[in-house]
Protein backbone atom coordinates (compact mmCIF):
# COMPACT_ATOMS: atom_id res chain seq x y z
CA UNK A 1 0.00 0.00 0.00
CA UNK A 2 2.85 2.35 0.94
CA UNK A 3 4.36 1.85 -2.25
CA UNK A 4 1.13 3.02 -4.40
CA UNK A 5 0.07 6.12 -2.17
CA UNK A 6 2.03 8.54 -4.24
CA UNK A 7 0.51 7.64 -7.20
CA UNK A 8 -3.09 8.88 -5.96
CA UNK A 9 -1.81 12.63 -6.98
CA UNK A 10 -2.65 11.80 -10.73
CA UNK A 11 -6.25 12.08 -9.98
CA UNK A 12 -6.72 15.80 -8.13
CA UNK A 13 -7.78 17.05 -11.34
CA UNK A 14 -10.86 14.97 -11.25
CA UNK A 15 -12.27 17.54 -8.22
CA UNK A 16 -11.99 20.28 -10.45
CA UNK A 17 -13.49 18.49 -13.47
CA UNK A 18 -15.94 17.76 -11.54
CA UNK A 19 -16.66 21.49 -9.95
CA UNK A 20 -16.64 22.54 -13.81
CA UNK A 21 -19.70 19.43 -14.72
CA UNK A 22 -21.76 20.93 -11.51
CA UNK A 23 -21.55 24.56 -12.76
CA UNK A 24 -22.18 23.74 -15.88
CA UNK A 25 -25.76 21.87 -15.14
CA UNK A 26 -26.69 24.52 -13.13
CA UNK A 27 -25.98 26.82 -15.95
CA UNK A 28 -27.67 24.94 -18.53
CA UNK A 29 -31.02 24.75 -16.06
CA UNK A 30 -31.04 28.53 -15.50
CA UNK A 31 -30.96 28.50 -19.63
CA UNK A 32 -33.51 26.29 -19.92
CA UNK A 33 -35.82 27.70 -17.12
CA UNK A 34 -35.20 31.07 -19.45
CA UNK A 35 -36.70 29.32 -23.01
CA UNK A 36 -39.57 28.15 -20.92
CA UNK A 37 -40.32 31.22 -19.23
CA UNK A 38 -40.33 34.31 -21.21
CA UNK A 39 -39.06 36.34 -18.15
CA UNK A 40 -39.62 39.70 -19.84
CA UNK A 41 -43.17 39.06 -20.39
CA UNK A 42 -43.96 38.17 -16.82
CA UNK A 43 -41.98 40.81 -15.49
CA UNK A 44 -44.64 42.97 -13.90
CA UNK A 45 -46.21 40.23 -12.58
CA UNK A 46 -42.62 39.02 -10.73
CA UNK A 47 -42.45 42.16 -9.55
CA UNK A 48 -45.86 42.70 -7.75
CA UNK A 49 -44.89 39.65 -5.99
CA UNK A 50 -41.44 40.89 -4.84
CA UNK A 51 -39.62 38.29 -7.14
CA UNK A 52 -37.81 40.53 -9.54
CA UNK A 53 -34.62 40.30 -7.04
CA UNK A 54 -34.59 36.65 -6.56
CA UNK A 55 -34.20 36.85 -10.62
CA UNK A 56 -31.71 39.30 -10.60
CA UNK A 57 -29.33 37.07 -7.41
CA UNK A 58 -30.05 34.24 -9.93
CA UNK A 59 -28.63 35.76 -12.99
CA UNK A 60 -26.07 37.17 -10.59
CA UNK A 61 -25.02 33.34 -9.56
CA UNK A 62 -25.26 32.36 -12.93
CA UNK A 63 -22.95 35.22 -14.31
CA UNK A 64 -19.95 33.92 -11.46
CA UNK A 65 -20.62 30.50 -12.05
CA UNK A 66 -19.80 31.26 -16.33
CA UNK A 67 -16.39 33.30 -14.69
CA UNK A 68 -15.45 30.02 -12.73
CA UNK A 69 -16.31 27.41 -15.29
CA UNK A 70 -13.88 29.84 -17.46
CA UNK A 71 -11.52 29.42 -14.80
CA UNK A 72 -11.76 26.33 -14.07
CA UNK A 73 -11.30 25.53 -17.54
CA UNK A 74 -8.27 27.41 -17.72
CA UNK A 75 -6.89 25.44 -14.77
CA UNK A 76 -7.66 22.16 -16.25
CA UNK A 77 -6.31 23.18 -19.72
CA UNK A 78 -2.97 24.13 -18.32
CA UNK A 79 0.40 22.57 -18.50
CA UNK A 80 1.49 22.83 -15.26
CA UNK A 81 4.69 24.21 -13.51
CA UNK A 82 7.76 22.17 -14.89
CA UNK A 83 9.22 20.52 -12.15
CA UNK A 84 5.66 19.17 -11.39
CA UNK A 85 5.05 18.25 -15.08
CA UNK A 86 8.50 16.60 -14.79
CA UNK A 87 7.22 14.42 -12.14
CA UNK A 88 3.88 13.60 -12.77
CA UNK A 89 4.88 12.34 -16.54
CA UNK A 90 7.57 9.96 -14.83
CA UNK A 91 4.81 8.77 -12.65
CA UNK A 92 2.60 7.96 -15.22
CA UNK A 93 4.96 6.38 -16.55
CA UNK A 94 6.46 3.94 -13.91
CA UNK A 95 3.06 3.27 -13.39
CA UNK A 96 2.51 2.43 -17.20
CA UNK A 97 5.55 -0.17 -17.12
CA UNK A 98 4.90 -1.97 -14.02
CA UNK A 99 4.93 -4.88 -15.73
CA UNK A 100 8.67 -4.13 -16.12
CA UNK A 101 9.56 -2.51 -13.14
CA UNK A 102 7.53 -4.76 -10.90
CA UNK A 103 7.14 -1.94 -7.74
CA UNK A 104 3.34 -3.52 -6.96
CA UNK A 105 4.71 -6.29 -4.83
CA UNK A 106 5.17 -7.43 -1.18
CA UNK A 107 8.48 -7.10 0.57
CA UNK A 108 9.39 -6.65 4.66
CA UNK A 109 10.07 -3.28 6.42
CA UNK A 110 13.60 -2.80 5.34
CA UNK A 111 14.09 0.66 7.11
CA UNK A 112 15.48 2.46 4.20
CA UNK A 113 13.74 5.30 4.82
CA UNK A 114 15.15 6.00 8.38
CA UNK A 115 18.34 4.74 7.40
CA UNK A 116 18.75 7.64 4.98
CA UNK A 117 17.70 10.07 7.29
CA UNK A 118 19.92 9.21 9.68
CA UNK A 119 22.49 9.56 7.17
CA UNK A 120 21.06 12.71 6.20
CA UNK A 121 21.51 13.75 9.99
CA UNK A 122 24.52 12.75 10.57
CA UNK A 123 25.60 14.28 7.51
CA UNK A 124 24.15 17.42 8.07
CA UNK A 125 22.06 17.39 5.43
CA UNK A 126 18.44 19.28 5.61
CA UNK A 127 16.98 16.92 3.15
CA UNK A 128 13.59 17.52 1.39
CA UNK A 129 11.17 15.27 2.12
CA UNK A 130 11.63 11.94 -0.02
CA UNK A 131 9.80 8.56 -0.48
CA UNK A 132 11.76 5.17 -1.59
CA UNK A 133 10.23 3.21 -4.14
CA UNK A 134 11.69 -0.92 -4.21
CA UNK A 135 11.53 -2.29 -7.50
CA UNK A 136 11.64 -6.40 -8.29
CA UNK A 137 13.23 -5.64 -11.18
CA UNK A 138 17.04 -4.81 -12.85
CA UNK A 139 15.69 -2.25 -15.40
CA UNK A 140 16.76 0.71 -13.11
CA UNK A 141 19.13 -0.27 -10.36
CA UNK A 142 18.70 3.09 -8.84
CA UNK A 143 17.92 6.63 -9.54
CA UNK A 144 16.54 9.79 -7.97
CA UNK A 145 13.21 11.79 -9.30
CA UNK A 146 13.44 14.93 -8.46
CA UNK A 147 9.91 16.55 -7.07
CA UNK A 148 8.65 19.87 -6.19
CA UNK A 149 7.25 18.55 -2.50
CA UNK A 150 8.59 15.32 -2.89
CA UNK A 151 11.43 13.28 -4.34
CA UNK A 152 11.60 9.67 -5.35
CA UNK A 153 14.12 7.30 -5.05
CA UNK A 154 13.72 4.08 -7.36
CA UNK A 155 15.55 1.90 -6.13
CA UNK A 156 16.26 -2.25 -7.46
CA UNK A 157 15.75 -4.74 -4.64
CA UNK A 158 17.48 -7.74 -6.62
CA UNK A 159 20.14 -5.09 -7.06
CA UNK A 160 21.36 -4.18 -3.83
CA UNK A 161 20.83 -7.87 -2.78
CA UNK A 162 23.18 -8.95 -5.60
CA UNK A 163 25.68 -6.66 -3.76
CA UNK A 164 24.73 -7.97 -0.69
CA UNK A 165 25.05 -4.56 0.91
CA UNK A 166 24.26 -3.28 4.36
CA UNK A 167 21.76 -1.19 5.40
CA UNK A 168 24.37 1.87 5.14
CA UNK A 169 25.74 1.23 2.06
CA UNK A 170 22.34 1.19 0.40
CA UNK A 171 22.01 5.12 1.79
CA UNK A 172 25.46 5.67 0.37
CA UNK A 173 23.97 4.96 -2.78
CA UNK A 174 20.52 6.13 -2.53
CA UNK A 175 22.68 10.10 -1.28
CA UNK A 176 24.48 9.54 -4.76
CA UNK A 177 20.85 10.07 -6.25
CA UNK A 178 19.96 12.52 -3.68
CA UNK A 179 22.88 14.69 -4.81
CA UNK A 180 21.94 14.26 -8.75
CA UNK A 181 18.56 15.61 -7.76
CA UNK A 182 20.11 18.53 -6.17
CA UNK A 183 22.47 19.04 -9.00
CA UNK A 184 19.36 19.16 -11.18
CA UNK A 185 21.26 16.72 -13.69
CA UNK A 186 18.19 14.75 -14.70
CA UNK A 187 15.22 17.30 -14.84
CA UNK A 188 18.32 19.49 -16.81
CA UNK A 189 18.24 16.71 -19.94
CA UNK A 190 14.87 15.89 -19.71
CA UNK A 191 13.40 19.67 -19.73
CA UNK A 192 16.14 21.16 -21.82
CA UNK A 193 13.92 21.40 -24.83
CA UNK A 194 12.23 23.86 -27.54
CA UNK A 195 8.51 22.43 -27.59
CA UNK A 196 8.94 21.98 -23.73
CA UNK A 197 9.72 25.42 -23.41
CA UNK A 198 7.40 27.03 -25.72
CA UNK A 199 4.51 25.39 -23.71
CA UNK A 200 4.97 24.60 -20.52
CA UNK A 201 2.94 26.47 -17.76
CA UNK A 202 1.35 28.24 -20.66
CA UNK A 203 -2.48 26.97 -21.42
CA UNK A 204 -3.41 24.45 -24.08
CA UNK A 205 -7.00 25.48 -24.83
CA UNK A 206 -8.03 25.57 -28.09
CA UNK A 207 -4.99 22.80 -29.03
CA UNK A 208 -5.54 19.78 -27.95
CA UNK A 209 -3.28 18.33 -30.22
CA UNK A 210 -0.30 19.78 -29.10
CA UNK A 211 -0.95 17.61 -25.29
CA UNK A 212 0.10 14.72 -27.04
CA UNK A 213 3.25 16.21 -29.03
CA UNK A 214 4.37 17.46 -25.58
CA UNK A 215 3.97 14.27 -23.93
CA UNK A 216 5.44 12.60 -26.34
CA UNK A 217 8.39 14.45 -27.03
CA UNK A 218 9.30 14.23 -23.13
CA UNK A 219 8.25 10.58 -22.55
CA UNK A 220 10.43 9.82 -25.65
CA UNK A 221 13.27 11.90 -24.44
CA UNK A 222 13.18 10.05 -20.90
CA UNK A 223 12.98 6.69 -22.51
CA UNK A 224 16.60 7.69 -24.37
CA UNK A 225 18.38 8.38 -21.29
CA UNK A 226 17.41 5.71 -19.57
CA UNK A 227 18.07 3.00 -22.43
CA UNK A 228 20.78 4.73 -24.58
CA UNK A 229 22.23 7.93 -23.50
CA UNK A 230 22.45 8.12 -19.40
CA UNK A 231 24.38 10.46 -17.45
CA UNK A 232 27.83 11.78 -19.09
CA UNK A 233 31.21 11.59 -17.69
CA UNK A 234 30.83 15.00 -16.36
CA UNK A 235 27.80 14.03 -14.16
CA UNK A 236 29.29 11.82 -12.82
CA UNK A 237 32.64 13.57 -11.99
CA UNK A 238 30.54 16.33 -10.19
CA UNK A 239 28.73 14.00 -8.17
CA UNK A 240 31.96 11.94 -7.05
CA UNK A 241 33.37 15.72 -5.92
CA UNK A 242 30.56 16.33 -4.35
CA UNK A 243 29.99 13.00 -2.16
CA UNK A 244 33.61 13.48 -1.38
CA UNK A 245 32.89 16.79 0.00
CA UNK A 246 30.45 15.34 1.88
CA UNK A 247 31.75 12.57 3.15
CA UNK A 248 35.54 13.75 4.28
CA UNK A 249 34.71 14.55 7.46
CA UNK A 250 33.51 11.15 7.98
CA UNK A 251 36.23 8.70 7.13
CA UNK A 252 34.53 5.62 7.74
CA UNK A 253 31.54 6.57 5.29
CA UNK A 254 34.34 7.54 2.99
CA UNK A 255 35.75 4.41 3.17
CA UNK A 256 32.53 2.14 2.78
CA UNK A 257 31.16 4.82 -0.15
CA UNK A 258 34.97 3.55 -1.79
CA UNK A 259 34.16 0.03 -1.51
CA UNK A 260 30.43 0.13 -2.86
CA UNK A 261 31.61 1.79 -6.16
CA UNK A 262 34.60 -1.37 -6.00
CA UNK A 263 31.37 -3.49 -5.56
CA UNK A 264 29.35 -2.22 -8.13
CA UNK A 265 32.28 -2.21 -10.41
CA UNK A 266 32.95 -5.88 -10.08
CA UNK A 267 29.67 -6.50 -10.83
CA UNK A 268 28.36 -4.79 -13.57
CA UNK A 269 31.79 -6.61 -15.49
CA UNK A 270 30.59 -10.24 -14.96
CA UNK A 271 26.84 -10.09 -14.33
CA UNK A 272 24.91 -9.45 -18.13
CA UNK A 273 21.73 -8.63 -16.33
CA UNK A 274 23.66 -5.25 -14.98
CA UNK A 275 25.45 -4.74 -18.45
CA UNK A 276 23.52 -1.34 -18.84
CA UNK A 277 24.58 -0.08 -15.57
CA UNK A 278 27.40 1.52 -16.91
CA UNK A 279 25.44 3.03 -19.99
CA UNK A 280 23.22 5.02 -16.98
CA UNK A 281 26.10 5.76 -14.70
CA UNK A 282 29.68 5.94 -16.38
CA UNK A 283 32.03 4.34 -14.61
CA UNK A 284 32.00 3.32 -11.23
CA UNK A 285 35.68 2.20 -11.57
CA UNK A 286 36.21 6.01 -12.87
CA UNK A 287 34.45 7.30 -9.98
CA UNK A 288 37.10 5.01 -7.57
CA UNK A 289 39.96 6.35 -9.55
CA UNK A 290 38.61 10.05 -8.69
CA UNK A 291 37.78 9.49 -5.21
CA UNK A 292 41.17 8.32 -4.83
CA UNK A 293 42.47 11.23 -6.47
CA UNK A 294 40.17 14.03 -4.84
CA UNK A 295 40.63 12.59 -1.33
CA UNK A 296 44.51 12.94 -2.10
CA UNK A 297 44.20 16.34 -3.25
CA UNK A 298 42.44 17.32 0.26
CA UNK A 299 44.83 15.73 2.23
Amino acid sequence: MKQLCFFLSFFCCLAIAEDITRARKEVELFEKEKQIINLDSVRDILKKDELSPLIEQKKEKITALKKQIKKNQEEVYSFPPRLSFFQTLLKFWIVKHESLLKWNFEFPEYGLEENLKSMFSKLGIDAKPFQILLLNSTLIPHLGIEGEDRHILLLSLPFIRTLDLSHEEISLILLEDYLRIEQARLSHYLLNNDLLDAHLEKSFLGDLGVVDQVVSTFLGGWEEFIFKKGFSFQDQYELTKSMNQRLSSQKELWVKYFAVLGKIDSLVKVNPLYKSYMRLFPSPEMQTRWLRSLNKEGM
